[in-house]
């Protein structure tokens, strides 16, 4: 009975495996029933295909602006006042960042688990980054499995850490 890596890779420790043959999953997640479970061994808990009723998922961005000020301050010293307007000019950029991705998951008999995909909330992560990419691909492939194994999107469940 080996179970399958859902959520995780080479790089960061498996959040979430399945068995179909054991028709479980194995939820190694610090979050659970709204609290954070801190220990230096990983809990696991095992939960049958059929016992996940409901679950949610939560993607926070945040639109960033970033100014041509340093680029221009740059050139300005390399190439003078053409420098500097070319720099201000070249410099400007707009972006999205991701600063969570994660899924909430309810069991039939009450328990909650918070799952993160991808967690920087200080800084955020560009949303065309490999990292939220990558993060964005394991939340559709977790949604999907959620689906085929029974459970159902409840939009009043929270996954915001």
């Amino acid at each position: 009975m080996k179970h399958k890596k859902l959520i995780g890779g080479m790089n960061t420790s498996v959040i979430l495996r399945f068995s179909d043959e054991a028709q479980t999953y194995e939820i190694f997640s610090p979050w659970k029933n709204g609290n954070a479970r801190p220990s230096l061994k990983r809990p696991v808990d095992v939960v049958a295909y059929g016992d996940f009723i409901a679950y949610t998922t939560y993607v926070a961005t945040d639109a960033r602006h970033k100014s041509g000020l340093g680029r221009a301050a740059g050139l300005g010293v390399l190439f003078g006042p053409a420098g500097a307007i070319v720099g201000a000019i070249t410099g400007r950029a707009d972006f999205d960042t991701v600063n969570q991705i994660s899924v909430a998951l309810r069991t039939a008999s009450g328990d909650q688990y918070i799952l993160p995909l991808l967690y920087a909330p200080l800084r955020g992560e560009k949303s065309t980054s490999t990292t939220a990419k990558l993060a964005m691909q394991s939340l559709e492939q977790v949604t999907a499995k959620l689906e085929a194994t029974g459970a159902a999107f409840d939009p009043n469940l929270s996954a915001r850490i």
